[in-house]
């Protein structure tokens, strides 16, 4: 029998590690585009920023936020059994250093045995998206909408 469940995304949104939340018209827009678009269930991640929670917050943060992704499948099982193949987790991280280096340390500590998620939990890829800055504005940031 075929696997139909869909890849589950986990996603941090940048923040340049002391400004910003996931609430951010910018972000949110950002999130439900992706949401809309992709053909996989998401999460959008929020945490504690700089400088009153200095390093290793943003890690323990992040990784924190695996584990409740396997809380919240276990108490709502449509998560688990009906949507998402929790054996397919991507983290991904969007434009700004402090994102992508969140998704870097928890897919290095999961890939090198140091975070240890239960089994039902297994990150398949990260998606890292770099941040670059032209002379000129992109359409978009010119109408204020994400890229």
């Amino acid at each position: 029998m075929a696997n139909n469940k869909l890849p589950m995304l986990v996603y941090f949104h940048g923040s340049g590690f002391c400004l910003c939340s996931f609430e951010l018209p910018h972000f949110h827009a950002g999130t439900l585009r992706l949401a809309a678009e992709l053909p996989a269930p998401m999460l959008s991640a929020d945490y504690r920023l700089a400088p009153e929670h200095r390093l290793p917050a943003m890690h323990h943060d992040a990784e924190a936020v695996l584990s409740w992704l396997l809380a919240q499948a276990e108490a709502d099982p449509w998560l688990a059994d009906d949507s998402a193949d929790l054996g397919r987790v991507f983290v991904c991280g969007a434009t700004r250093p402090a994102a992508t280096l969140r998704v870097h340390h928890v897919a290095v500590r999961y890939g090198s045995g140091q975070l240890a998620l239960d089994p039902v939990i297994r990150i398949a890829g990260c998606i890292l998206w770099p941040f670059f800055i032209a002379e000129e504005r992109m359409a978009s940031e010119a109408a204020g909408r994400p890229c």
